[in-house]
Formats: C-alpha cells, structure tokens, sequence
C-alpha cells in the first residue's frame, strides 16, 4: 500500500471504533491510553492520540519522524508511520513503543548505536545554537536562520520514537521484571538508580527543572509549544555506562531466586539500555524545548513583526508560503 493508501483509510476511520489499549506507563494526563487500528492484516498505533500535529508542526517533523525506520528497518520499505488527516501520528507495530522495546531487547546493542548517534546529532545542535547566539535574533540572518533550525529538527527527531516514545514502556516493563523477582525492598533500593541522569543534575543546579515542568501536561506537542520559554544552548553530556554499588547485589539475589535464563538475558539488556536511554530521554526534552522551540519563537515573531502577521497566521500559511515571504 502506498501512503497515502494507508492515511486515507486510517483517517477514514471514526475514533470512536477503534480499539482502545490502556497502557501502564503514563497517568491519564499524558495519554494512557492508545489507538489501534488494523490495516491490511498490519497493527498500527497511536501512542499520543491527544497530541494533535498541524501541517506547520509536521513541516518540521514529517521527514526525520519518516527517516527513523530507514535506520532502523532498512529492509522494509512500505511506509511505517504516518500523520492522518487529523493530525494523529501512526507507528505500524514495529516502530511502536511495544515493537521497538522487542526489537531492542533482542539487539540491545543497536539501541545504544542508535542513542550514540543522537548524542552526536544533539551535541551539534547545541554548539550551533551557541555559536549563532549573538546573531539570532539580528534580522540580517532571519532567513538563514530559519533554514537553519529547520535543519536542527530534522536531525533532532531522527530517533523521536526510540527516545520518546519508547523510554516509558522499557523503564515499566524493567520495574514489572523487577518485581517479578525480587523483594519489595530490593525493587525500591535499585530501581531508583535507574531514574537519574547527567541532564536532571545539572537542572536542578541551573532552576530549569520547574520552568520545564510547567509544559509537561500541554495537550499539544507541536514545534511552537515551548516557546514562551528562554532560549537556552542547554546541554549535559550523558554517561555512556553507569555502575551502581548494589549490580552484584541484584544479580546474585536474582540468580537465587531461580530467574529463568530467558528472563536473565532480558534483565541484562534492560541494565545496558535503561540509564543511557533515561540520560537521553531528559537530555532530549530540555534540547527540543527551550533549545528548539523557544528559538524557533523568537524567529516566528521576528517573522511576524517584518511581516505584518500574527504567528498564528503564519503558521496557518505554512513553511512554503513563510520561506517566500522572507526571499
């Protein structure tokens, strides 16, 4: 099926009929529950059905949201992920949080591969906004500016499901394994360890930490929703592997209680993904908040003001119709 096959038929479909799935992971108010459709005999997902994209917010995101199963999948060439025509974003299983959190586990190693080219990508990003600091907001660069951070987005997202939307369900599912095996006492003295980062420390130095909070609940996740944030070049590098006193611990208690081999080798996989992947998780939401989309509001209402719209306006134009006005 081509894809716009695949957007006309899911959009074709009320909401109200689709299959409801309530996931674990996140309370209510940030999207508990998922869309499930069947296409074709193929599962596709909608992770965040209360996230609505606009065609301005996908001008930015369609082609690195695109490019994700290109690296991941690049022997599979029918179309992955869609926006419908509601502005919903669809993941077919394999690029869902629960067909990527499979095929991680079972080659933990690409997932790592594939956070370590993010931080690259991340690390890029930072030093490019810094060093455009003192002309960003000079009307002079306004154009290559916004060609720019257009660029930044595209190489930003390029892993958005594996750092989003999958980091909820591993950290779940390692608690649930956790759980499984273990006292009460022993879940609670290690799992903690699993929930901080390089990022989160160096926040709560700064007093980012409650500025970032105030978005958390935002029904909308589109390129423009942190904007009345400072612009900031904000960055901790991540720690590739961490080490915890109670690791040995864990594991002789683990192989005491019987865990079965399979479960072992699931359980090593989460401890080799799971404190890079928290690390790049926060790292992730300060960078493409007050990193991107508070810089990519001072240019739109730079934009606005040269042009006489209002950035609502603007962003109902869309990204052609704004690239012409600033030639």
């Amino acid at each position: 099926m081509t894809r716009q096959d695949i957007i006309k038929k899911i959009s074709s479909i009320p909401v109200e009929k689709m299959v409801v799935v309530q996931v674990q992971c996140r309370p209510a108010e940030k999207s508990n529950q998922v869309l499930v459709v069947n296409i074709d005999g193929k599962k596709w997902f909608c992770e965040r059905p209360k996230y609505f994209w606009s065609n301005f917010d996908r001008a930015f995101l369609e082609k690195p949201y695109l490019s994700e199963q290109k690296l991941l999948y690049p022997g599979i060439h029918e179309p992955m992920t869609i926006f419908d025509k509601r502005g919903l974003l669809w993941s077919r299983e394999e690029m869902s949080s629960f067909g990527l959190l499979k095929y991680f586990l079972e080659h933990p190693n690409l997932y790592l591969s594939a956070m370590a080219e993010h931080t690259y990508d991340a690390q890029n990003i930072i030093q490019q906004l810094k060093d455009r600091k003192k002309i960003w907001q000079n009307t002079d660069y306004l154009a290559e500016n916004f060609r720019i951070i257009h660029e930044m987005y595209a190489r930003f997202y390029r892993f958005q499901s594996s750092i989003f939307m999958l980091f909820d369900e591993m950290a779940y599912r390692f608690r649930e394994l956790l759980i499984k095996y273990l006292t009460k006492e022993e879940v609670n003295l290690y799992f903690p360890n699993f929930l901080s980062g390089e990022a989160t420390k160096l926040a709560l130095l700064k007093g980012y930490v409650a500025e970032r909070a105030a978005l958390e609940y935002q029904t909308t996740r589109g390129v423009l929703y942190a904007m009345s944030l400072k612009p900031r070049a904000f960055y901790a590098k991540p720690q590739f592997f961490s080490f915890y006193e109670n690791d040995g611990e864990i594991v002789l208690s683990l192989l005491a209680k019987k865990i079965l081999s399979k479960d072992l080798q699931i359980f090593m996989s989460y401890r080799m993904m799971l404190p890079f992947g928290y690390q790049i998780n926060e790292e992730a939401q300060y960078i493409e908040t007050a990193g991107l989309s508070a810089h990519l509001g001072v240019l739109m209402k730079m934009i606005a003001k040269k042009t006489g719209y209002s950035v609502d306006q603007l962003q109902a134009k869309g990204m052609p119709a704004i690239v012409k006005l600033l030639k």
